[in-house]
């Protein structure tokens, strides 16, 4: 008995020295991460922050200049957008699957980290008017060893009245660390073969981001 029970401690310490040295994520995890080092980067610098991104194949970044909607989302130096992303073969509008690049401010009310700003998309996405659900909230890593959640929700298209009606998206958000401030990813979809062709690309993106001020 006081073999087994040695055998067993020094098994569950084996296994917390490994989710140390793995950053808490899983030996899966961290080969995809180290999939998109050596990728050409693309680097972003606005609104207090500074980073770089892998040039993942399969998107397209778009400058916020170039997307027709983005003029009229208000900015302000605590919180704007970067950038966005689209896919080969779809056009820059509002339907088509994108990924969209932000900062905001850590000191903005419900922005004082990723789980704040999930339970204020959870409140929005699966209240009774949006009847929507969650996915998965997945763990991914970052080239500068950040683990971070991939929050996903799905709504159904819902009938407001007779003459109007809300669409159905599958929308994915993930939340980095960089200082004072939080750099977000959101991806969003209108059918489900588009997110699920898109997601795996957007994971990655995440997957790629290296803070520049390290």
């Amino acid at each position: 008995m006081r073999i087994l029970g040695y055998t067993t401690a020094l098994l569950i310490l084996v296994l917390n020295l490994a989710a140390c040295n793995t950053g808490g994520i899983s030996a899966e995890e961290q080969a995809r991460v180290d999939s998109v080092a050596s990728l050409a980067r693309r680097d972003y610098a606005h609104g207090g922050v500074a980073f770089s991104l892998g040039e993942i194949e399969g998107l397209k970044p778009a400058n916020k200049d170039s997307v027709p909607w983005a003029m009229y989302m208000q900015e302000t130096d605590s919180n704007g957008q970067l950038g966005y992303y689209f896919y080969p073969g779809y056009a820059i509008e509002l339907a088509s699957p994108q990924i969209r690049l932000e900062y905001m401010h850590r000191g903005l009310r419900g922005c004082s980290e990723a789980d704040s700003l999930f339970t204020w998309l959870k409140g929005i996405y699966l209240s009774p008017e949006r009847q929507g659900k969650v996915v998965a909230e997945d763990k991914v890593g970052t080239l500068d060893g950040q683990v971070v959640t991939v929050l996903e929700i799905e709504t159904p298209s819902v009938q407001i009245d007779d003459s109007t009606s809300k669409s159905g998206k599958s929308m994915a958000w993930a939340y980095l660390e960089h200082g004072d401030r939080l750099v977000g990813f959101s991806y969003s979809a209108v059918t489900k073969d588009d997110y699920r062709q898109g997601i795996g690309q957007f994971k990655n993106l995440v997957r790629s981001y290296k803070d520049n001020l390290q």
